[in-house]
């Protein structure tokens, strides 16, 4: 049997928040230190019910390890204006598809459920998306800091962007290798990444780890990602400044302008390749490639 509890609260939505009805009890177990929280952090990815994470908060001197399950997709990682106030205006109103509230405290530890076993992770694809090389270094700041249970992680460093860490587990294929991950295992990471990603970024906010930084804040300060253009932050650029999202009212996946045009003309100009084909020259032409790139991204605005 085990030592801890699910407790059940119901909500009192405020009144911006409509459809109420279709928002169920947040569930959590509440814990004394940050070690039994990481434990509880175990104990309820280790009961998947489809889509399912974790959020850990701190207060009133306890920590609460909020299951999110059964959920249609990352947005219970996002914070909402409607129900989080006007910090919060780039995700202006709380969407009907996500059951439950970001919850109130400080943020202390994010558990994610992996689709794949902990054996790939020494593969050299994930040895270098979790390394100081990464895309998305700034989604974890450091693969220590990354606490692994079974199939779970628990991340535990929060002075990191919420919104590349989206970015981390959708797009770098760390939850979901089946979708996005390696599709060229015997390529180095940085060729396989330009060969794959560009379709989804720019190379030089790829190689330069500069993505488009919308989160507002970090993770530590109290900011959740930004779903106003959450799966563009590495397209050349957004067609809105951060301080105007949301004003449209729209929070969902508006799609930011973007062509691999780019890409493919400067592999054919500088490294006459055509990097569509998936050829010996082409994948040691991309190697060469990344520190190309790693220096054109000084030239971009943030």
């Amino acid at each position: 049997m085990s030592k801890f509890k699910i407790e059940k609260v119901k909500w009192s939505w405020i009144s911006t928040v409509t459809s109420k009805h279709i928002y169920r009890d947040d569930e959590f177990v509440r814990t004394k230190t940050k070690e039994e929280a990481i434990e509880a952090t175990e104990f309820l990815l280790n009961q998947p019910k489809g889509l399912t994470y974790t959020i850990t908060v701190y207060r009133d001197g306890e920590y609460f390890t909020y299951f999110r399950h059964s959920m249609p997709c990352w947005g219970g990682f996002a914070k909402y204006r409607a129900d989080h106030g006007k910090k919060f205006f780039f995700n202006p109103y709380f969407p009907r598809d996500i059951y439950v509230s970001f919850p109130n405290g400080d943020i202390t530890l994010l558990g994610v459920c992996r689709d794949n076993n902990n054996k790939m992770l020494q593969s050299p694809y994930y040895e270098f998306i979790l390394s100081q090389e990464s895309p998305w270094v700034t989604a974890f700041g450091t693969k220590e800091t990354i606490v692994y249970k079974n199939k779970c992680a628990i991340f535990t460093n929060m002075d990191t962007d919420p919104t590349v860490f989206y970015s981390f587990l959708r797009l770098a294929s760390f939850t979901y290798a089946n979708v996005y991950g390696s599709a060229n295992k015997n390529w180095h990471p940085k060729a396989d990444i330009l060969f794959q990603k560009t379709g989804y970024g720019d190379p030089r906010r790829l190689a330069g780890q500069k993505p488009i930084r919308i989160s507002g804040g970090t993770w530590a300060e109290g900011y959740g990602y930004t779903r106003p253009y959450n799966e563009s932050i590495f397209k050349t650029k957004l067609p809105h400044k951060f301080k105007d999202l949301g004003k449209s009212g729209n929070s969902g996946y508006p799609n930011a302008p973007y062509s691999n045009k780019y890409f493919l003309d400067t592999m054919q100009k500088e490294f006459k390749v055509d990097a569509r084909k998936k050829e010996d020259k082409t994948r040691d032409a991309l190697i060469e490639a990344w520190d190309y790139f790693k220096e054109e991204a000084k030239k971009l605005d943030e």
